[in-house]
């Protein structure tokens, strides 16, 4: 029986060459992007970030709770 790892080295042998030209498109498409100011880009990643406050910040009396009620609760709305 052949190890995996001989099977791993055809695999890539046998789609080097699909994979060179999936390689060769995202460097074209990245070239491509026009670049962007970081005052762009903050505000992108922090509005995900306020959302989670706005979610987990009421939670928090969940999570400090003793029962383990309150946990599985917090658990359970943290994962809608």
């Amino acid at each position: 029986m052949r190890s995996q790892k001989a099977h791993f080295r055809e695999v890539v042998k046998a789609n080097e060459h699909d994979v060179l030209g999936i390689l060769v498109d995202l460097f074209e498409w990245m070239y491509g992007l026009e670049p962007k100011l970081i005052t762009e880009i903050i505000p992108l990643y922090e509005g995900p970030q306020n959302i989670t406050d706005m979610v987990t910040e009421p939670l928090a009396p969940l999570d400090q709770a003793d029962g383990q009620i309150g946990k599985e609760l917090s658990r359970e709305l943290l994962t809608l």
